[in-house]
């Protein structure tokens, strides 16, 4: 077992030589490399980290990324806590099993942070003292420099947020508030430091996060704390271990009022412990608010709606109805004695949809004006995305002799990770790429001629690569290792014959392979998902008969797999890794939502077209020439896509074409979905970003926004890779890099 050691009381050294976590009761790698140190609360620290392989311990998820965070008390409070009758190793518990509810949800929510499972660590100091102190792996919520939490990215504003922005945070919180209670979790501690955001500032979602102190039906006992600011009155009538029975949905609502007054205003509703008057139940209109934006002062009548509902939401009067004998009795004598502020004013809203449905339609009403005003220009911020500048990649001539001397020609095969680095095939050699930095992958000859016989170049598992042929898939390690995969013979039907990868799709955490074996009489079909350690093999529940499978696309709810039905028209399936139907087969060509056009021409183009899944709810993208088209259990839409006009002064969009419209208009060479939730489409000359409209971030209807493009005589574009900060990566024939990232001041 290799202990971890830190002489820091926060641990901001823990992560310093990257070390592996091993469980501290069995001495076994628990598969998690912590990568860097992120920050620290009051009771634990949290660390980047790097799922190596795939997930090996036994109380992590099989839907753990490679990317993750992970959790980890702090050694002194561990020790503080074992004074007491608390049982340390269960102390992340609560977390756990309220955010397991949420994950083993049919379609989880992209608006609660996701958990992966959790173990115990030894950790020892500079005195030599070793503590064994609890650990969580949850999601890695990457929302650019200082601004992850929802307090980062308000106070960057220096005031509230304009109202648009401010309508698509506060729906994504509130329908994260919901998901959590109807599984019967209540948060407890919702305040922006708990709400974290990621993605650009046009296209931001906020995921609720650290659920330690929530209530979760069914686990017993109470864990005490609240935050005065934002924290309803009756928590302060709760004791440790004993139920408190005012404690529900309300509760958060309270929460919730308070920090989309915080999002409107820019400042906290409660001004701290001396704030008297808060404590007496008075709360402040938003016209108070120094930093409220313009656009609300300007709406008199939409104001006063606002204020009116945020007052109900953050009332400190619960509903009489939950004034039961049980609350009476246990309650009642020190609320009237010590909150007073309880028995008086406008009652509290009882669930968060009674909050929305009357904070929401005036919020929207301003929003909806405030875009309807005059245009100006944009500024740097608002525009979303800057195209950096192009660049050819420096060859290190020191790591291969006369590197630099040769030609690259075109590439064959390249692929980008999330983190931004690179392989590329030029002829028989493969380039990596760290930066702006190339060189040449030392491998053995037998590997390069599997490269030359390679169809596929994917991002691998644990920060490698994968090249797969008809018949084999060889992974690339970070310093050029290589291990060809022993393919699963043993669990397909005796008495077929050779086996034939059809597509191949990656998401960080798998690898996905559409496998055909057919004989004289007969052609079967099968996926195969390797996570790392072994191959999961499954029936394709394709349709008898179908033709090949032209694209795949794999994700931590399952799989996409696009073929032809009986008729030749494509058929998407989707379905869970166990191999359970989630929806099809489904003829994309028979949805109501697409033109005559479409239905024309997706026959045609089957083989051009790719296929992504988003990894937060089951939603599929198929790109076409002519198009997207979204896909989820409910349907079939097409999604409007910008069209490129190239001339030799520049590059402009025209008006956007959906799926329907029948002339080609890209070639699809990759389509994905990133860590942070956005989707990118990459044509042979041009770059696509999916971009949700004003709303909720989970309701509103995507456009894909051109965000480059090229002559058809510059070399074409051959991989791109989403960044986790909403931007992305890409290289082209030529071996330049380009980089699109999220706008900044």
């Amino acid at each position: 077992m290799t202990l971890l050691v830190a002489r820091d009381i926060e641990l901001r050294d823990l992560a310093d030589g990257e070390p592996e976590l091993c469980d501290a009761a069995t001495g076994l790698p628990a598969g998690v490399r912590l990568v860097r140190f992120l920050g620290a609360g009051g009771m634990a620290a949290v660390f980047e980290a790097r799922l190596e392989g795939g997930p090996s311990h036994a109380e992590l998820s099989p839907r753990t990324p490679r990317r993750l965070a992970v959790k980890i008390m702090k050694p002194h409070v561990a020790r503080e806590l074992a004074k007491t009758t608390a049982v340390v190793e269960d102390f992340f518990k609560r977390e756990l099993v309220a955010l397991g509810r949420v994950m083993e949800r049919p379609s989880p929510t992209p608006f609660v942070v996701a958990c992966y499972g959790s173990g115990l660590v030894a950790i020892g100091n500079r005195d030599g003292r070793v503590a064994r102190v609890p650990w969580l792996a949850i999601e890695l919520v990457d929302g650019g420099e200082g601004s992850v939490s929802l307090t980062a990215r308000v106070r960057a504003e220096r005031g509230g947020l304009e109202p648009g922005r401010a309508l698509g945070i506060l729906r994504g919180v509130f329908e994260g508030a919901r998901v959590l209670h109807a599984e019967q979790i209540f948060h407890r501690d919702i305040k922006p430091e708990n709400v974290l955001v990621v993605g650009s500032i046009d296209e931001e979602i906020p995921k609720l996060a650290d659920c330690g102190i929530a209530r979760v039906e069914g686990l017993a006992g109470t864990v005490g704390g609240m935050t005065l600011a934002y924290g309803a009155p009756e928590q302060r009538l709760s004791a440790p271990g004993v139920r408190n029975p005012l404690i529900g949905a309300w509760t958060d609502v309270h929460a919730l009022a308070a920090v989309a007054w915080f999002v409107l205003a820019g400042e906290d509703w409660c001004r701290g412990e001396q704030d008297g008057a808060w404590m007496q139940g008075e709360r402040r209109s938003l016209g108070d608010a120094r930093g409220l934006p313009l656009a609300y002062r300007a709406e008199p009548g939409a104001l006063d709606a606002l204020d009116a509902a945020l007052r109900r939401g953050a009332a400190p009067r619960l509903p009489d109805a939950l004034w039961t004998p049980e609350a009476r009795a246990a309650c009642e004598p020190l609320a009237r004695r010590f909150l007073p502020a309880m028995f008086v004013g406008p009652e509290r809203f009882g669930s968060v949809d009674e909050l929305a449905a009357a904070l929401l339609p005036p919020l929207e009403a301003v929003a909806q004006r405030a875009r309807a005003a005059p245009v100006r220009p944009p500024s740097s911020r608002e525009r979303g995305l800057v195209v950096a500048r192009e660049r050819p990649l420096c060859l290190e001539t020191s790591l291969h002799l006369g590197l630099a001397d040769r030609p690259l020609g075109r590439a064959r095969l390249a692929a980008v990770a999330e983190d931004g680095r690179a392989l590329a095939i030029f002829g028989d050699r493969l380039l990596g790429v760290v930066g702006d930095q190339a060189h040449e992958l030392p491998i053995a000859a037998a590997w390069r001629e599997l490269g030359a016989r390679s169809s596929w170049l994917l991002p691998g598992l644990g920060g490698g690569f994968a090249l797969v042929g008809p018949q084999h898939v060889l992974t690339l390690g970070t310093a050029g290792e290589a291990r060809l995969l022993e393919l699963p013979w043993y669990a397909l039907a005796s008495g077929l014959g050779p086996v034939r990868i059809e597509a191949c799709a990656s998401d960080g955490a798998r690898l996905g392979f559409a496998v055909a074996l057919s004989d004289e009489r007969s052609e079967a079909r099968s996926l195969w998902i390797w996570s790392g350690t072994r191959f999961h093999v499954l029936d394709l529940p394709l349709p008898a008969g179908a033709r090949p499978v032209t694209a795949l696309g794999v994700a931590p709810w399952g799989v996409a797999a696009l073929g032809a039905g009986e008729r030749g028209r494509p058929e998407l399936v989707l379905f869970a890794h166990d191999g359970r139907a989630l929806c099809g087969p489904l003829a994309l060509g028979g949805a109501r939502a697409l033109s005559n056009d479409t239905v024309r021409g997706l026959g045609a183009v089957e083989a051009a077209a790719r296929v992504a899944c988003s990894a937060t709810s089951v939603e599929v993208f198929v790109a076409l020439p002519s198009g997207v088209l979204r896909v989820t259990p409910e349907g079939v839409s097409a999604e409007p896509v910008d069209a490129p006009e190239t001339a030799p002064g520049g590059v402009s969009a025209r008006a956007p074409r959906s799926a329907g419209d029948a002339s080609p208009t890209l070639t699809p060479v990759w389509l994905g979905v990133g860590a942070s939730g956005h989707a990118w489409l990459l044509g042979t000359h041009t770059v696509h970003r999916r971009r949700l409209g004003e709303g909720a971030p989970h309701a509103a209807p995507g456009h894909w926004a051109l965000a480059h493009a090229r002559l058809p005589t510059d070399p074409a574009l051959v991989a791109l890779g989403p960044m986790a900060d909403g931007g992305a990566r890409v290289l082209d024939a030529a071996g330049s890099a380009l980089e699109i990232v999220p706008a900044r001041e």
